[in-house]
């Protein structure tokens, strides 16, 4: 999950000094929380995820929309 909240913001900002200098902290302690090595504070989390563009749900939520989506899907098969 993390690697794909990089990325995702890594591919807005083209290099991990550019993101680290837009969300507030040293590009190494971008290097060493993708490492595992450190954290980031709750608030350099969100300005990553708004960012990213996404969002954390449950599992329960998630699984909410993918039956909703599979139902529009079935609906549709039938109305072919």
């Amino acid at each position: 999950m993390i690697d794909t909240l990089l990325n995702a913001a890594l591919a807005k900002y083209g290099t991990g000094a550019v993101l680290a200098q837009e969300i507030g902290v040293s590009p190494s302690d971008i290097t060493k929380f993708r490492s595992g090595d450190a954290g980031l504070k709750i608030h350099h989390l969100k300005k990553l995820f708004d960012i990213s563009g996404l969002t954390l749900t449950s599992v329960k939520e998630k699984e909410s929309l993918i039956n909703a989506a599979l139902t529009f899907a079935n609906l549709y098969q039938e109305k072919k």
